[in-house]
């Protein structure tokens, strides 16, 4: 089953290179994952209040040349705590932004009536 949001990134990043590559507000380039997690947090707040969302692409240069990333890349992209280099003990902390943001109301469930809370995704609040 294909996530819903595949085609949509697809669909951006091919506007992002056509005609001219330039990035596009749907889609940021990335060379490769950032330590500075401050700036992380700049692009993810942005993408959280732009009407279609966003996406991270990684891998390419900001003058769009395609570099790639390795597997140990991917992992590392892939992994939350990694990401946000949260030691172990720590994991609570990102469960514990997400609800504050949602207490807040600057995020919502995606599924409302979703049962479990472990595997919950988020969308932006007007969507």
């Amino acid at each position: 089953m294909t996530k819903h949001w595949i085609p949509v990134a697809l669909n951006w990043l091919a506007q992002s290179f056509e005609p001219v590559p330039h990035e596009i507000n749907e889609i940021d380039w990335k060379a490769r994952l950032t330590g500075n997690k401050e700036r992380l947090a700049e692009h993810l707040i942005a993408f959280a209040n732009h009407p279609n969302d966003g996406f991270f692409t990684f891998g390419v240069q900001d003058d769009a040349t395609l570099s790639g990333v390795d597997q140990s890349e991917v992992a590392q992209i892939v992994n939350t705590r990694q990401r946000f280099k949260l030691h172990e003990k720590r994991r609570t902390a990102v469960s514990n932004l997400l609800k504050e943001a949602a207490e807040k109301g600057r995020i919502k469930r995606k599924d409302p009536d979703a049962k479990s809370s472990k595997f919950v995704e988020y969308v932006p609040y007007w969507a």
